[in-house]
């Protein structure tokens, strides 16, 4: 610390006369003065992954001529301009919700001297990350059969996730089941088809802030071909019937559902069969 000393005169008494009396006073300065303003800008913020920050500006004051910076995000960084330093940016993905603690202290470069610190809080969320570890979000199967289980893993800021059909498609009999961040898809198509039936559906992550992920898929399942046989009336023919050797059989009718060919075996000679 210096001092400066200020002689302080009083004025002339009378004419020819002067007070050589004076009188001392002594002021304290600083030569370590550094001091930093905050200006605009939130100084905590929370956002998510891959958006950019609301500037944050500060003055440098009393000497100082920059600043030492620390604790910014990954992809957050600071500028001086003249006696204006400015924090700005865009953070850098993160793996999960992070908390980073900033501090700003301004410097006086010709003393080598640092002032108070202002401190703030950045809050970077991230958004909800979803992969497929099993590889099998597609898959073909016959009716009344199981899928192959769907195995997923969560990440980022999502905690659960929810499966919805774009095309309204019944999954009902899709079962989620969440252990931490382990997603398991289960289930066995239950609806009676007659024809090759697509389901489609989505899983979107769901426990995050910020941007949600999601995961597409569809389950292909073909229809069990059935041999049907109904002769309410009796036009169709029974399928047992007693004949003479010679003689025509009544014409059996079956409805074939599922498929466009079957195997007939056991006919006796003489006795065929067409699909139409």
């Amino acid at each position: 610390m210096k001092k400066l000393l200020l002689l302080l005169f009083l004025p002339v008494l009378g004419f020819g006369q002067q007070n050589t009396n004076f009188q001392t006073q002594s002021m304290t300065t600083d030569p370590c003065a550094a001091k930093i303003i905050y200006s605009s800008g939130a100084i905590n913020q929370t956002i998510c992954e891959a958006d950019p920050i609301s500037h944050i500006v500060f003055e440098l004051a009393d000497g100082a001529q920059t600043a030492n910076v620390t604790g910014l995000p990954p992809g957050i960084i600071y500028e001086i301009v003249g006696a204006t330093l400015t924090i700005s940016g865009t953070p850098s993905d993160v793996a999960v919700n992070e908390v980073y603690s900033y501090s700003v202290q301004p410097i006086n470069v010709n003393t080598n001297c640092s002032g108070t610190a202002i401190t703030g809080t950045i809050i970077v969320n991230a958004d909800g990350e979803l992969t497929s570890t099993s590889g099998n979000t597609d898959q073909t199967l016959c009716e009344d059969e199981a899928i192959t289980p769907i195995n997923l893993t969560l990440a980022g800021g999502a905690t659960g996730v929810a499966i919805t059909s774009i095309t309204g498609a019944d999954i009902s009999w899709m079962n989620v089941a969440v252990s931490g961040t382990s997603v398991t898809i289960t289930g066995t198509p239950s609806q009676d088809i007659i024809s090759t039936t697509v389901y489609d559906y989505t899983v979107i992550t769901t426990g995050s802030s910020c941007t949600d992920a999601e995961i597409q898929g569809t389950i292909t399942v073909n229809p069990t071909p059935k041999v049907l046989y109904n002769n309410p009336d009796g036009t169709n023919g029974n399928v047992n019937q007693a004949v003479c050797e010679g003689a025509l059989i009544d014409p059996i009718v079956f409805t074939l559902e599922g498929t466009e060919s079957a195997n007939v075996t056991g006919l006796p000679t003489g006795i065929t069969y067409a699909i139409s």
